[in-house]
């Protein structure tokens, strides 16, 4: 483009009312920024971006998609290794607890603090020792986070179902429920 015509353009956004030229500045400074540490550091880049989710954009399985393009391996949330937030594995990314539907930051507290008396063996201990909702259990069946103790999400649901004791004032009586298990196919890819 010739001078001449760039200053006429120029002249088009540099007016008296400076906003959408700062905006405009801004905005390409943090896409500059933004795309050098995608480039340079995609692991702690995605880690980061997923920690900030909502953010209005895009949703977190467009940006999961999008770090998978690159070659990061996003994990699933997992009772015994995540956190609230994500954190760096390995070259992964694990998922945190709060990127899992309905599971608030109490939840994911109770979690990790009923963890550092060792790992979760099974599901039964895992709902006895967090007390979470059964609404959240499910969920964290669903993202996978029992995959580590049943890769079946459809019996893992089933248990929770079977298991699950609201917390009261009144104390629940421990019944045996192994014998209400059945036989479920795991559920196709992409289903929970």
């Amino acid at each position: 483009m010739d001078e001449e015509s760039a200053g006429k353009v120029f002249a088009k956004f540099n007016g008296f009312y400076m906003f959408p030229e700062s905006h405009a500045f801004a905005f390409g400074v943090t896409a500059y920024q933004a795309s050098w540490l995608k480039y340079h550091y995609p692991l702690e880049f995605f880690t980061a971006i997923f920690n900030q989710q909502p953010m209005g954009f895009y949703n977190l399985e467009t940006l999961k998609e999008d770090a998978k393009r690159l070659g990061i391996r996003v994990l699933n949330p997992d009772i015994n290794l995540s956190r609230a937030k994500c954190i760096i594995e390995g070259n992964a990314v694990r998922l945190g607890f709060l990127q899992v539907t309905g599971l608030g930051g109490a939840s994911a507290e109770s979690i990790e603090k009923a963890r550092k008396n060792g790992p979760f063996k099974s599901i039964g201990e895992f709902l006895e020792r967090t007390g979470i909702l059964e609404e959240v259990a499910l969920n964290l069946a669903g993202s996978g986070a029992f995959d580590s103790l049943e890769t079946n999400r459809r019996k893992v649901k089933w248990e929770i179902g079977l298991r699950y004791r609201p917390v009261n004032l009144q104390l629940s009586l421990k019944l045996p429920v192994t014998q209400d298990f059945v036989e479920l196919e795991a559920p196709a890819v992409g289903n929970a």
